[in-house]
């Protein structure tokens, strides 16, 4: 059998090196642990082969072995307690189904899966980009996450206490699957890893090629710094990276206080107001100055760049209830369907989304078919949402 043999993982108790067959099918691993004692009772058979173009592989923390199969959509565990001392496969103790939403369970739809921890991610490249999370210990859907950026080369990432999950360069929430930072870095860029500083700070390292790094607040991206890739992360020096986050949420907490206090929670624009102008004297490349304007319409609030009063960008908001230009240029939202804060500059970047799920709920009652009926008079208090905004 002539085939390539590469580490696929090492802990504390045992080390496995993968046996890859004519490198295209794993048929087997070899075990390094020291209860082998000869090198032909080694090699560990696998019941069901494992496809290197396509399918999973992992290790559990308990040294369970999970294979994820994309041909038949399954999600083979070899129990480490299983695993025989001669030549017989190591069979399979379980196999679970994936179910995939109806939406995506076509052939069209190009996926890929990576094992993480004691996670799997399953992730749709379609019109938009769906990324399914299991649990492996529970075998069963966690969460789902929705984006609109796809990558081959990027595979998911998770924090140590998995409460943060970045994807390209997309951070995401773990609680509830919430998109919390949005921020291009180029084509090329991927998350490498989530790190610790001394000062019990994260941050994420991301990986922009071709030749440099990045340190990235999860959270925001004012203390975003630029890297030497022979440097130690620890020695670093960030100042006072949270104080501008902190800062923030007051404003966007005193805002909500504004909202509530308002017998009937109304539009920041009014339907009689033809436009707001939130910026003036943006600077566009090669081109004369622009202004940022808050357009109202019946069923949706429109932010767009303009010059002249011909637009140029534009986006969409269900019903802006309150906005603020920070000093730094930054504009913060609150409609009625999250918190978004964005750089008013001609590339209109979204640096953070935030809602929970009795938001949503709260937004759901106000969707009729593909229209959003008229919050003028609402009586719905955003009291509780408030309790929960990050502090």
């Amino acid at each position: 059998m002539i085939g390539m043999v590469s580490i696929l993982t090492q802990n504390n108790s045992n080390s496995i090196l993968c046996l890859i067959n004519n490198l295209i099918v794993i048929n087997g691993l070899i075990d390094l642990n020291s209860d082998r004692t000869s090198s032909s009772d080694r090699f560990l058979k696998l019941e069901y082969p494992i496809s290197c173009e396509c399918d999973a592989i992992g290790f559990l923390p308990n040294g369970d072995l999970i294979n994820v199969s994309t041909d038949d959509r399954k999600i083979y565990k070899c129990c480490f307690t299983d695993k025989l001392k001669n030549t017989d496969p190591w069979e399979c103790s379980q196999i679970n189904k994936i179910e995939i939403p109806k939406s995506f369970d076509q052939d069209e739809f190009d996926f890929e899966s990576f094992t993480y921890q004691t996670k799997l991610f399953i992730i749709f490249d379609g019109c938009e980009t769906l990324i399914l999370q299991f649990d492996l210990l529970e075998m069963n859907l966690e969460r789902q996450y929705i984006t609109c950026v796809y990558s081959p080369q990027s595979m998911p990432v998770m924090n140590k206490n998995q409460m943060l999950l970045a994807y390209y360069f997309c951070i995401f929430t773990m609680e509830d699957g919430m998109l919390i930072l949005n921020e291009n870095y180029g084509c090329d860029n991927r998350p490498v890893e989530f790190i610790t500083l001394k000062n019990n700070s994260e941050r994420l390292v991301i990986d922009c090629r071709p030749s440099s790094l990045k340190l990235v607040d999860p959270y925001q991206t004012y203390g975003e710094i630029d890297i030497d890739t022979s440097s130690d992360f620890n020695d670093t020096n960030i100042t006072d990276g949270n104080s501008i986050y902190t800062s923030t949420f007051k404003i966007i907490r005193s805002m909500f206080e504004e909202i509530i206090k308002q017998t009937d929670i109304r539009k920041a624009a009014l339907p009689n107001e033809k436009k707001i102008i939130l910026k003036d004297k943006v600077k566009v490349e090669d081109s004369d100055l622009h202004e940022f304007v808050l357009r109202p319409n019946d069923t949706y609030d429109e932010i767009s760049l303009e010059r002249n009063d011909i637009c140029e960008k534009s986006l969409k908001f269900s019903h802006v209830l309150s906005y603020k230009l920070l000093k730094n240029q930054d504009l913060v939202l609150i409609t009625m369907k999250a918190i978004e804060i964005y750089s008013l500059n001609e590339n209109f970047i979204n640096r953070y989304f935030w809602n929970n799920n009795e938001w949503n709920n709260i937004y759901k009652l106000f969707v009729k078919g593909n229209e959003i009926s008229q919050v003028e008079k609402c009586q719905i208090s955003y009291q509780s949402v408030t309790n929960r905004v990050p502090d």
